[in-house]
């Protein structure tokens, strides 16, 4: 019997454009002013204060994944790059698919962790599974 504790946390991406401002914002920013700043590809730096970010299909992202806590000496970050399954576009707390229909970023990312812990008398490592899924695709 494998044990295992399932959860929910915000993905970076999300967090950030969640603490960003327009935290007083309840429903979704004009898609037509939207559509007329400009768009900076994840990574890349704005070069203007009101801009739109890009995660393009097929892109690197990034991943830092940290372990931590009483049972371990220090904290270990292992690092790693995944590839953008589709489009997403981000603008403060604020994120699409298709760059119209603008939903909380919270609310557009169903993210779960599965931490699978080793039983009595194995010796596999311990096994953390992160999945990201697009909520509200389109």
């Amino acid at each position: 019997m494998i044990m295992k504790s399932r959860f929910y946390v915000v993905s970076r991406a999300a967090a950030l454009a969640l603490l960003s401002g327009c935290a007083g914002m309840t429903q979704g920013p004009d898609a037509a002013r939207l559509q007329s700043l400009p768009v900076v590809a994840y990574g890349q730096t704005p070069q203007t204060e009101e801009y739109v970010t890009h995660f393009a299909k097929g892109s690197d992202a990034p991943m830092a994944f940290t372990v931590q806590g009483t049972l371990l000496q220090q904290p270990q970050t292992l690092t790693g790059v995944a590839k953008m399954g589709r489009d997403l576009w981000v603008y403060r707390q604020w994120m699409s698919y298709d760059r119209q229909r603008w939903i909380k970023g919270g609310e557009g990312i169903a993210i779960k962790v599965d931490v699978q812990l080793p039983q009595w008398g194995e010796t596999r490592p311990s096994r953390v599974v992160m999945t990201l899924d697009a909520r509200n695709p389109q």
